[in-house]
């Protein structure tokens, strides 16, 4: 995402993106209540949802620029950024790595617990 310059690419990828996550945290809701019932899985899902967001931008601090708030003359900043000093690349594919492993462990479930008609 950091590399795309253009807007609406930009606000496109988030949709799709919003689309897809959105749709897998309701199919692992369901799937977690169709395998093991209801209440502790449950509970432990949303438990490790909020660890990750606590912790996903104490990950993500290391890797955004410093910007010294000396510099600033008005609303604007003096300092240039350079796209070529971000390294958002990191976080961004740690959390396409997380989220394709997520999903290849759903699917492995799906294949291994078909739907039981009845």
């Amino acid at each position: 995402m950091p590399l795309v310059s253009d807007l609406y690419v930009v606000v496109g990828v988030f949709f799709v993106y919003g689309l897809f996550i959105g749709s897998m945290g309701t199919v692992a809701n369901v799937l977690m209540m169709y395998i093991w019932g209801t209440e502790p899985f449950i509970q432990g899902l949303h438990l490790f949802f909020g660890t990750g967001a606590l912790i996903v931008p104490l990950i993500t601090l290391p890797f955004l620029l410093k910007i010294e708030d000396h510099d600033r003359i008005g609303n604007q900043s003096t300092q240039d950024i350079h796209p070529q000093e971000l390294k958002l690349i990191y976080p961004y594919s740690f959390a396409a790595a997380s989220c394709a492993v997520t999903s290849i462990f759903f699917l492995i479930l799906y294949i291994l617990y078909p739907k039981i008609e009845g």
